[in-house]
């Protein structure tokens, strides 16, 4: 066995490692659009974004989104070397539903 065959594989290992770590850092602090069947953002919209709306309506029924069409974007940002943190924008229209807000 001689060095090349020992040096090709820790060479190759770096290489791929190099090429993930700028691929990731090249989508850190840009737009990047999301689809709308993303799981994150349907769970942003079911957990946090209906209900602090229907509650800052204060109607008599609840609010629903009128369609699934979101215009979402994601910004990632790093705040060291494993933790990255997103933040998610998107445009949520809402129709009013025939049930109440009582339920």
């Amino acid at each position: 066995m001689n060095i090349a065959t020992l040096t090709l594989p820790i060479l190759c290992a770096i290489g791929l490692w190099y090429i993930e770590r700028n691929a990731e850092a090249a989508s850190l602090n840009t737009k990047v659009k999301v689809p709308d069947n993303d799981v994150t953002l349907n769970q942003l919209i079911d957990r946090a974004a209906l209900p602090r709306a229907n509650a800052d309506l204060h109607d008599s029924v609840l609010w629903v989104p009128a369609s699934n069409h979101y215009n979402a974007i994601r910004i990632s940002t790093s705040n060291g070397p494993k933790t990255v943190h997103s933040n998610y924008g998107f445009q949520l229209l809402l129709q009013r539903s025939r049930c109440s807000s009582s339920v």
